[in-house]
């Protein structure tokens, strides 16, 4: 029941925001690589200001981190297009799988 008002707060706080930074646009729910871990899927979850947001690690932690650190790997709102390119169906199902299930729950939360 905790887990489910937490989801709801998340929804109501985050759902379509979109941050702009140095004329390049964001999503809550983008999900991302830092300079760090390059090989370590992270998706924002909330936009800190003056150039940090907050991203959600995969063992359900948030870390803020420098938005000028962040190598975009696959926007939120592309999430809901789709595509018939075989490339690009094996490149976000490889990403997705490398998501923790608490990334997945939270990717959920922002599609409803």
């Amino acid at each position: 029941q905790q887990k489910q008002q937490q989801k709801q707060q998340q929804k109501q706080q985050q759902k379509g925001k979109v941050i702009e930074y140095n004329g390049d646009e964001l999503y809550i729910g983008d999900i991302v690589y830092i300079a760090r871990y390059p090989h370590i899927p992270f998706i924002i979850h909330g936009d800190i200001g003056n150039g940090s947001v907050e991203i959600l690690k995969p063992d359900n932690s948030l870390e803020i981190v420098d938005i000028d650190s962040l190598q975009n790997a696959l926007s939120f709102p592309s999430l809901h297009q789709d595509t018939k390119n075989e490339n690009e169906l094996r490149f976000r199902q490889s990403l997705l799988e490398d998501l923790s299930e608490c990334q997945l729950d939270y990717l959920l939360v922002c599609m409803e």
